[in-house]
């Protein structure tokens, strides 16, 4: 039987890079004391939309996301190289076809810059690899897996419509996500933990009943 490759969709703010990580780490980010001076953390950050935040809070974030600088010199997650390892032997091997970069961002500099650093990052995979790079609204793709660590996409009335909805969906643990009510979502703690699921648990599992053919 010829099998056909799965899709995955990969998010980038919070799973491909390490957004926050960055952002209050002061050796790296001068939004770092800014946050510490207002009491913003990492841990206080408990709603996706950052609704439980004073407005002043709200404004150093959103300023941060639209600051060039910042925005297109984030640490990428650990262990990176682990991660295009196992996507390239996933794709060399017919397990996957096609993997989505999706994220968006807020001015065309960054995305222009983001686009380009994308490009250099998954260049062994370019052949696979698609780069969406959107512009104030993200636009989601028909998939069999997503990942992700926004958990709007997986709520009981997702953001996304019916038909980009993926059969298999990988949420980034982080304090933001942890108060929704999610469906038919797996937990993961890390782009590795996700990428080893997709690798180790969930091929064969798909391929034995027949829930993605592959």
């Amino acid at each position: 039987m010829l099998y056909k490759g799965l899709t995955v969709e990969i998010d980038v703010d919070g799973v491909l890079f390490d957004l926050w990580g960055t952002f209050f780490d002061p050796t790296q980010s001068v939004y770092a004391k800014k946050a510490y001076d207002i009491g913003l953390s990492y841990v206080n950050i408990t709603s996706y939309n950052f609704r439980n935040l004073s407005e002043i809070q709200r404004q150093l974030v959103f300023t941060a996301f639209n600051d060039v600088q910042f925005m297109t010199h984030l640490n990428l997650c650990p262990e990176f190289a682990y991660v295009l390892n196992q996507l390239k032997n996933l794709c060399l091997h017919g397990h996957i076809q096609k993997i989505f970069i999706n994220t968006l961002v807020f001015n065309e500099k960054i995305m222009l810059q983001r686009k380009q650093q994308l490009q250099q990052l998954f260049a062994v995979l370019a052949d696979f690899v698609e780069i969406q790079v959107c512009l104030d609204k993200k636009q989601y793709n028909a998939v069999d897996i997503r990942i992700e660590d926004n958990p709007m996409c997986f709520t009981t009335v997702p953001d996304i419509p019916d038909n980009k909805q993926a059969k298999l969906n990988l949420l980034i643990d982080c304090p933001y996500n942890r108060a929704y009510v999610l469906k038919d979502t797996i937990r993961c703690k890390s782009l590795v933990e996700a990428v080893d699921i997709i690798t180790r648990v969930q091929i064969p599992m798909l391929r034995e009943t027949g829930i993605i053919k592959f």
